[in-house]
Parts: structure tokens; sequence; C-alpha cells
């Protein structure tokens, strides 16, 4: 057998091996889970678990993500922080767009357009970081 000929056998055989995939078994990821996550990083958010616990005399940043099954074309995050004693620690108010065009709208009373940050799309739902 020349060698094109064994070249062109393997390459059949390559084919046929890759053409009998079931292509009955399509893969679909579970729903997103509604919930909050917390972690050091936004690297450390990816696995979608977050951190459990804290060295707050060490931590620069806290990430935050919330996430939603269902979002509309805006949505508003409202964030509160509160120490065990009942004091507010942190507020904040956000807009998030699931449009990534959006980066700006008006708000009333804001006097000027704020700043909406983009909503990250998750297999079935969308993370608020």
């Amino acid at each position: 057998m020349n060698s094109s000929v064994r070249v062109n056998a393997v390459a059949l055989m390559l084919v046929c091996a890759l053409g009998t995939s079931h292509a009955s078994e399509v893969r679909r990821d579970p729903p997103a889970r509604e919930g909050v996550a917390l972690a050091v990083s936004q690297c450390a958010l990816e696995p979608g678990t977050g951190e459990t616990s804290f060295n707050f005399a060490r931590l620069r940043d806290l990430w935050i993500r919330v996430t939603l099954r269902n979002a509309t074309d805006v949505v508003q995050l409202n964030l509160r922080l509160i120490d065990p004693q009942g004091t507010l620690i942190y507020e904040a108010s956000v807009p998030y767009a699931t449009d990534p065009t959006m980066t700006a709208m008006e708000l009333p009373g804001a006097g000027r357009p704020v700043t909406v940050f983009p909503a990250k799309k998750l297999s079935g739902g969308v993370a608020l970081d």
C-alpha cells in the first residue's frame, strides 16, 4: 500500500469515527442557580461557588456576584452590607444591562447619565458582578 492510499485510509477512518458520535446526546447546562456569592477576586467568582470565610484585616477587595435566572433589559442592584451589630457599612445602587452595548442611562433626579454595568450571561441566567 503506497503512502497516499495509507493517508487516505487513515483520514477515512477518522471521518467515520467522528461521524458516529451520538447526535441525540445534546449537552444542556442546568439553569443558573439564583443566589449571592462572595470572593476575594473576580477570578474566584468563576467556579460559581464563591468563598465562605474571609480575613477582613487583610482583605483588599470583596467581589460580589448576584445570580438571577431571568433578567429584564435593565436590572437595578441594591446592595447593603451590615455588620453583626446592625451598622450599615456599605450601600450601593447599581444598574446592570443584559444588552452589552448599553453603557449609560438617565435616571430621574440623577442630573446626569449614570454608568450601566454589563450583566454577564450564564447558561440559563445572568450574573451581576
